[in-house]
């Protein structure tokens, strides 16, 4: 068959959470190129991601610090999408404490005689977990096979993170 290959990362950040996990199998046929579907995957609940043996979890400490600075890269090698989502429980104070998430993507130089790497940015988010994605919104999509998180608190106010 020619169907294309797709390659996919799932990055979940939330505190750990005991879940059964999907055989490889189970996780094959989610993303057989028969029936994956982009808008699935932005669409996927955190309790189901989680569940993927291809998910990654990272999580801020519960509940995060005052004047926090959490910086994180994660690397994937051999990803083509990354797709992040976050816990129902996130909740980081509104305007005060922020998440950005920045990832390197390629775009045509102004000449259109090369490809150029710029950095592409997400956030910040703050608030409560409707303001994130993977709760109020679709999972952010990110093409590559890597990113960098930043996360910082102000001195007052601290609430159950991400």
């Amino acid at each position: 068959s020619n169907s294309p290959t797709i390659s996919v990362a799932l990055l979940l950040l939330e505190s750990g959470a005991s879940l059964k996990k999907l055989t490889s199998n189970e996780v094959s046929s989610m993303l057989d190129t028969n029936a994956f579907r982009k808008e699935h995957m932005k669409s996927l609940s955190f309790d189901l991601a989680c569940c993927s043996t291809e998910a990654i979890v990272h999580d801020s400490p519960h509940d995060y610090p005052n004047d926090a600075d959490i910086r994180k890269s994660f690397t994937i090698p051999g990803a083509s999408i990354i797709y992040v989502s976050f816990h129902p429980k996130t909740h980081i104070e509104y305007h005060y404490d922020t998440l950005e998430i920045v990832w390197p993507s390629t775009t045509a130089h102004e000449n259109n005689d090369h490809l150029a790497t710029v950095q592409t940015k997400e956030g910040p988010y703050s608030g409560s977990s409707n303001f994130f994605p993977g709760i109020g919104m679709p999972a952010l999509q990110m093409q590559g096979d890597s990113f960098d998180i930043h996360f910082t608190s102000d001195e007052s106010n601290t609430f159950w993170g991400y």
